[in-house]
Parts: C-alpha cells; sequence; structure tokens
C-alpha cells in the first residue's frame, strides 16, 4: 500500500501519477502493475458548494412567521388583546432584517445592510419604549444604536478588499474606534442621569486602547517586528 507523498492519497500499484495532484510515483520497494484495483471510485463526484438563496430564505422566513404567530395567537387566547406577544414581533422582525432578507436580494452594499440594520433595530428599541412607557429612547437608546452602527461600518470599510491598509494600521484604527465609543456610552448614560458629563471610568478604557493602537502603529512601521510576530503565530 502506497501514499503520495505530497498530498497523503491512497495509491493503487498501477498509478505512475497521483491522480489528486498529478505528483510522480517512485516506490522501489513496490513495482508498477499495470492492471491492479485501485482504492477509489474511477468518477469523482462532484459536490456542490454553493447554497440555494431562495430556499434559505423562504425557509427562513416560514420559522420568523411562526414566532410572529404562535406568540400572538396565545396572547389573545389568553388575554383578549396582543400585548407582550409585541415583544416577539420585534425581535423577529430584526432577525428577518439582519438574516433573512438579504439573502432575498442579488447584491447588497455592507453599508447600506448596517443602516438597515440600525433602523430595525431603533424601531425595534422604540417599540420596547412604548410597551414599557419608559422615556430612554431619543437620549439613551437611540444615541447608543447609532454609534454601534457606525462603528460597524468603519469595520466594513477598513477590513474591505479594496482597502490597502496594512493589517496592523487596521487593528490600531479600530483599537482607537473602540476607546471612542466607550467614551461616548458613559457620555449618553451621564447625559440620561444628569450627572456630569465628564468621562471617568470610560477614560481608562480610551487609554488601555490609545495604548494598544498605538502598539499596533510601531508593528507597522517595524518590519524585522512584524516578520518576528508572523514567525510566532505560524502566519
Amino acid at each position: 500500500m502506497s501514499y503520495c507523498v505530497n498530498c497523503g492519497v491512497e495509491l493503487s500499484p498501477g498509478e505512475k501519477m497521483c491522480p489528486l495532484c498529478d505528483v510522480e510515483v517512485i516506490n522501489p520497494k513496490q513495482p508498477w502493475e499495470e492492471n491492479s484495483d485501485r482504492p477509489y471510485p474511477h468518477r469523482m463526484e462532484i459536490i456542490t458548494k454553493h447554497m440555494n438563496k431562495k430556499i434559505f430564505a423562504l425557509f427562513s422566513s416560514v420559522i420568523l412567521m411562526i414566532i410572529l404567530t404562535v406568540p400572538a395567537l396565545t396572547n389573545i387566547f389568553i388575554n383578549g388583546e396582543i400585548s407582550w406577544s409585541l415583544y416577539s414581533s420585534g425581535a423577529a422582525f430584526v432577525l428577518f432584517v439582519w438574516i433573512v432578507f438579504p439573502f432575498y436580494l442579488r447584491r447588497i452594499r455592507i453599508i447600506l445592510f448596517f443602516v438597515l440594520d440600525c433602523i430595525a433595530v431603533l424601531l425595534y428599541l422604540l417599540l420596547i419604549e412604548y410597551m414599557s412607557g419608559g422615556n430612554w429612547f431619543l437620549t439613551l437608546g437611540m444615541p447608543i444604536s447609532v454609534a454601534a452602527s457606525g462603528f460597524a461600518i468603519l469595520m466594513a470599510i477598513i477590513f474591505s478588499k479594496k482597502n490597502n491598509i496594512g493589517l496592523s494600521l487596521k487593528f490600531a484604527i479600530i483599537s482607537f474606534a473602540i476607546g471612542i465609543f466607550v467614551v461616548m456610552i458613559e457620555f449618553f448614560i451621564n447625559l440620561k442621569k444628569s450627572e456630569p458629563l465628564w468621562p471617568t471610568w470610560s477614560l481608562c478604557v480610551l487609554i488601555s486602547f490609545i495604548l494598544i493602537g498605538i502598539a499596533f502603529v510601531v508593528i507597522e512601521h517595524k518590519n524585522n517586528l512584524k516578520e518576528e510576530i508572523r514567525k510566532r503565530m505560524y502566519m
């Protein structure tokens, strides 16, 4: 029994070339036999790697419709009205926009995708505020959601294939953005609580991520250091 020295596939004595990678077969201890049984089928099966998007979208839509319908019917049967079931309906709507809706489109821009996701989340938060009788959407929910969407769009732009920025520099920008995002969260929380707007605990996070970002910038401009890190991480 022989195996290819390049790809490791099992070979029959009648093989002069590996049927998988076309590497020459040399085994002095096992002479070549013209008519020998192969340990693999003659016909190669082709596995389809592409998933049917329409079938997935339809199947997911049916599941979300069940999530919409069952709680609503239960709510009507028990309480005689639609009240708490709106929470599950809103969650199903957000999942539809996030996961299912892109599969109905042939092509969608990543920025438009995040904008639609942000709108879906904002509508769901507005529904929660209305159902709970709160007063936090404009001062807390909406600003943080918009900031999170902006952060996601920034990541998508930085890591896009068209962007030729070095990997270390990309991580540096993301580190700076995370620090600023945390400061913004504390700012909106303090604004909601009518407390001093100057950040306190978020400054520790900001300083930490600034130092991490500076480290990535240094790595980006030190070719010897980058090469050593690649070797250490087997990249």
